[in-house]
């Protein structure tokens, strides 16, 4: 089963829908009463640190100047702040607007009010247009965005703050996503949207929320003077006219915040929310314009794009020389491929940009060494193209940025850039953009889902975390010396586990990392002659050894973890239930082995039993399997996970499986003084 929260709907095909209706509360700015304060009502969540009394959002088409049509957006909230923690956040409103050359989102309307109960009597505190513009807010410029940023005044623990603005947006492309979801609760969350019937929008449903209320209606509106001069989303000619209108109104009651749990890749994946794209035009008396790209489409637009494509196509002699110096020397065509690989990952460094176009020419990247990750990677991507291999871009969309949908793609919906090099009936995928980053390897941040290849077979990679397997395995030799145990322990990681470690130790964080390892010991313990193994490879996996000293005393019992550091000790899933899937970013298996001789002096009185227990039929085991000679004990305990991606109805299963680990792994051998 495979959990993607999408419902997918074209409002102009629809006559009606419903869910189990609520009552639509009615709402009005500045209509606080004193029955707003009591905090009783606010039966969502008793911990947070603010709540929306109401949420909503309101999208209308209307006549521009021009004689065309623009969206407009009205967002209206009510929020009452419990905690000062909520001050920084809840207390602040960011309004992004694209301005560009040719594009400019307007300011239509501000206001803002904050009530406090002073004696028994509602105070408030009104703010406008001209507060918003003037002195009382910051204004951001980020590129093409600029941002309008207004920090409430006079708030204080238990103020009502509310506030509503107005945005238009050029044209009908733009209708502004909602999230019914937010930072805090919120008591009621509506959208409602009305639209002239010229045009068809894909409204996409995501999140796990039911709406309580979900309908649409069919009205008629009269627009005048509507102009075409060329506009590709106009009308026709300049005329009144009037139209079939669709009113969708989308609610919901008690919206719960989205709480972060373990192993989740984005909660933006499952917040219930809807999205607008413009899919086609239908003018009286014309023909179906669809508006809506394929990714054929995209693909095409990439490949011409001088940002992209183009610049690929253009690649001039630099590039040989690029070529020559980095493969120089080399047999085969792997090896060649490595050696260019290698080239750029350890000559190159990237900004952390992440993004799915050219920042600078590739040329400029050359010369300056550093740049986006894309630029990187299209960089690797024209050096293997020019070394005669076939190397093609890859759209990706990372972990924390979300599952890019599959049904209608766009650029928009990816940020990252990787290189397909295709070689000997191989297809391996590349990164350039880290120094440790393994020839074949990627993040794990990357594997979310379908990645899309920039060409013109329009195909698709499935990277999907349960493709991605690791692996460690632990050995620990213990012995005795005298009055005391001595020990030797050594941990080889996976390929994965080495990446991060590597990254840590490049932000000289080695020795914090060799700190952790003595402080995760619940037992006295004597650690030395500490060593990473390859720590400074770019290729090998990382190993830790050190050697160890148990001072036993004089005692008459002893307890004796054998995992020693590396027993699990807490559940990662403490919650009761959960709503969403468990998204682990790989596939793991981690073994661990130890042989100790049974310390002087002292026989064994209690011994863990062995067991084994499988993770549903085939998801995975856990297996401790404990032996005793005379002398010696041997434990060889194994935790394996054949799979990363658990839907939410195997969650108490995994969550079961965990505690009997923990408990496990917590099981101690007792000795006891030899008489």
């Amino acid at each position: 089963m495979r959990f993607i929260f999408l419902n997918i709907i074209c409002v102009s095909f629809i006559c009606a829908t419903a869910y189990a209706q609520v009552s639509r509360p009615k709402i009005l700015l500045g209509d606080v009463k004193l029955q707003d304060f009591n905090v009783s009502q606010y039966s969502v969540d008793s911990s947070a640190a603010a709540v929306y009394l109401f949420d909503g959002g309101y999208s209308n088409f209307v006549k521009n100047n021009d004689g065309y049509f623009d969206v407009q957006f009205t967002h209206f909230a009510r929020i009452r702040l419990l905690n000062k923690s909520s001050f920084s956040d809840a207390g602040i409103i960011e309004v992004p607007l694209v301005v560009t050359k040719d594009y400019e989102q307007k300011f239509i309307k501000f206001a803002a009010e904050t009530y406090n109960v002073e004696n028994g009597k509602i105070t408030s505190s009104y703010f406008d247009n001209i507060d918003l513009m003037d002195e009382k807010a910051v204004k951001v410029r980020k590129g093409n965005i600029t941002v309008y940023k207004f920090a409430f005044p006079k708030i204080k623990e238990g103020s009502i703050i509310e506030y509503s603005y107005t945005v238009q947006y050029p044209g009908i492309g733009t209708i502004p996503q909602w999230d019914f979801q937010k930072n805090y609760p919120c008591l009621w969350s509506e959208y409602e949207m009305n639209q002239p019937e010229y045009y068809t929008y894909l409204v996409t449903k995501r999140g796990l929320l039911h709406f309580d209320i979900d309908t649409i209606k069919k009205t008629t509106t009269n627009y005048g003077g509507i102009d075409d001069q060329g506009n590709p989303y106009s009308l026709s000619s300049i005329f009144s006219v009037s139209t079939g209108m669709t009113n969708h109104v989308w609610a919901i009651k008690n919206a719960p915040v989205l709480k972060k749990e373990p192993y989740i890749s984005s909660l933006s994946n499952y917040q219930t929310g809807i999205d607008f794209k413009l899919y086609a035009i239908l003018y009286p008396k014309q023909t179906l314009r669809r508006i809506i790209k394929t990714w054929n489409d995209e693909v095409s637009s990439l490949l011409s794009d001088d940002d992209f494509g183009e610049e690929l196509n253009k690649a001039g002699g630099w590039i040989h020389d690029a070529v020559k110096a980095a493969a120089e020397g080399t047999n085969t065509k792997l090896e060649n491929a490595k050696k260019i690989y290698a080239y750029v990952k350890n000559n190159f460094i990237s900004d952390g940009e992440t993004g799915t176009y050219l920042t600078a020419p590739l040329k400029e990247t050359y010369q300056k060494k550093t740049g986006s990750i894309a630029d990187i990677n299209l960089f690797l991507t024209a050096m293997l193209a020019r070394s005669g291999f076939t190397a093609i871009p890859v759209l990706l969309s990372t972990r924390n940025h979300g599952i890019a949908p599959v049904k209608y793609p766009s650029i928009d919906n990816y940020n990252y850039v990787i290189t397909l090099l295709k070689i000997d009936n191989q297809k391996i995928l590349l990164d350039a953009s880290n120094k440790f980053l393994q020839f074949g390897h990627l993040k794990t941040s990357c594997y979310n889902g379908l990645a899309r290849v920039v060409d013109t077979s329009y195909s698709s990679i499935n990277l999907s975390a349960d493709s991605l397997k690791e692996s460690s395995q632990t050995t620990v030799f213990i012995s005795n010396e005298g009055k005391t145990l001595e020990g030797f322990f050594t941990s080889a990681f996976g390929s994965i586990e080495s990446y991060h470690l590597k990254q840590e130790s490049s932000k000289n964080k080695q020795q914090d990392f060799l700190n952790e390892i003595k402080k995760s010991y619940s037992m006295p313990v004597e650690i030395s002659d500490m060593f990473l193994d390859s720590i400074n490879s770019t290729e090998d996996p990382v190993s830790v050894r050190y050697t160890m000293k148990f001072i036993l005393g004089d005692e008459d019992i002893i307890y004796f973890n054998p995992l020693l550091s590396e027993a699990i000790k807490e559940n990662p899933f403490r919650s009761e239930d959960r709503l969403y899937p468990v998204e682990m970013p790989y596939c793991s298996d981690e073994t661990y082995v130890l042989n100790m001789e049974i310390p002087n002096g002292y026989i064994i009185d209690e011994l863990p039993k062995s067991a084994r227990v499988n993770l549903n039929e085939n998801d995975g085991f856990f297996e401790y399997i404990i032996n005793k000679t005379n002398t010696n004990i041997q434990l060889r305990c194994r935790l394996k996970f054949n799979k990363a991606n658990f839907i939410p109805d195997d969650y108490q299963t995994l969550r079961d499986f965990y505690s009997y680990v923990v408990k496990k792994e917590a099981e101690q051998i007792v000795f006891k003084k030899a008489k």
